[in-house]
């Protein structure tokens, strides 16, 4: 059989739920394949499953620094607003609402700030 297909079957097979790395290289030796053959099959299905993981994790990220960043600064901004035009007492301070400003604010520039250093990560 082409490796190809032997890839294409077992990266099908991966969104199983009952799928394990191992049902890989038992197959494998049943079908008497090569030892070199089988390590590089489960090394390609190793690296499709960890590729599938990773871009999955990634698109999450993206959102929850740079998202909750924006929001909680949008919050900040709308207390900083209500408190000058004294629609919330200003006893306390003030000094909060620019608390809760500056913390989504460096949620935000964090997430900006990791994006550019992945590049040069390998």
């Amino acid at each position: 059989m082409d490796k190809g297909k032997i890839l294409k079957h077992y990266f099908d097979r991966i969104g199983d739920k009952n799928f394990e790395l191992d049902q890989v290289r038992r197959e494998l030796e049943s079908a008497d394949f090569d030892d070199a053959d089988i390590r590089w099959v489960v090394k390609q299905v190793d690296n499709e499953i960890q590729r599938r993981l990773f871009a999955g994790s990634s698109s999450n990220y993206k959102f929850e620094l740079t998202g909750w960043g924006v929001i909680i600064s949008l919050i900040g901004i709308i207390l900083i607003f209500l408190t000058r035009l004294e629609v919330i007492d200003y006893s306390y301070g003030g000094w909060i609402n620019y608390g809760v400003l500056l913390s989504g604010l460096s949620l935000f520039f964090t997430k900006k700030v990791k994006e550019r250093t992945k590049k040069f990560r390998n």
